[in-house]
């Protein structure tokens, strides 16, 4: 598919074009801007290569509305919509991360015919949490064993006070020392 350069006065008729298509991949950028003229080609040879999306060029100068209400801050940036809904963004000219927005977009179920819902967003946010929250609190019980039990050196010595057996590198009889010779001072 050939790269559409495209004007839009709002931002209700480019939702309008948006809403006409399923795959858009859509890129604010300007004429004058450099990385957005080496992002160019790299641009064409991906909608060359996925036929079924739309590829499109917003000049941020002629469609300054759009790009204020889509908070564009700096070009290029780069969006996929899917069913008219934005699905990803990322801003800069990093040949890494169109491809990988671009392979996002496509492996996110290109194929589904339904968009993505708030149900889909929350479920998939709180499997994220709950993994962040597991492995970090599987990560913090390792380090209180390696604490309590590994490389800060264990003395085994009894508390004298409560029975209770003191981990760490001073045993007891160097700690009362230490605290005696400060109170000599």
């Amino acid at each position: 598919m050939v790269v559409e350069h495209l004007e839009f006065a709002s931002n209700e008729e480019l939702q309008k074009f948006l809403d006409k298509h399923k795959i858009v991949i859509l890129v604010f950028s300007g004429d004058w801007c450099g990385p957005c003229l080496r992002m160019g080609p790299e641009f064409e040879r991906h909608a060359k290569e996925h036929e079924n999306a739309m590829f499109v060029i917003l000049d941020c100068d002629t469609c300054a509305v759009c790009a204020e209400e889509n908070d564009i801050d700096c070009i290029p940036t780069f969006l996929a919509y899917k069913h008219g809904e934005e699905f990803d963004r990322f801003e800069g000219a990093c040949q890494k991360s169109l491809e990988r927005m671009i392979e996002k977009v496509f492996a996110d179920g290109a194929a589904s015919s339904r968009p993505r819902d708030d149900h889909d967003v929350a479920s998939s946010t709180a499997t994220n949490i709950k993994t962040l929250l597991t492995s970090s609190t599987e990560d913090h019980i390792k380090d209180d064993a390696v604490e309590h039990h590994g490389k800060q050196g264990s003395t085994g010595k009894k508390d004298k006070s409560d029975g209770q057996e003191r981990k760490g590198a001073i045993g007891n009889e160097d700690h009362g020392a230490a605290v005696r010779g400060s109170k000599d001072k």
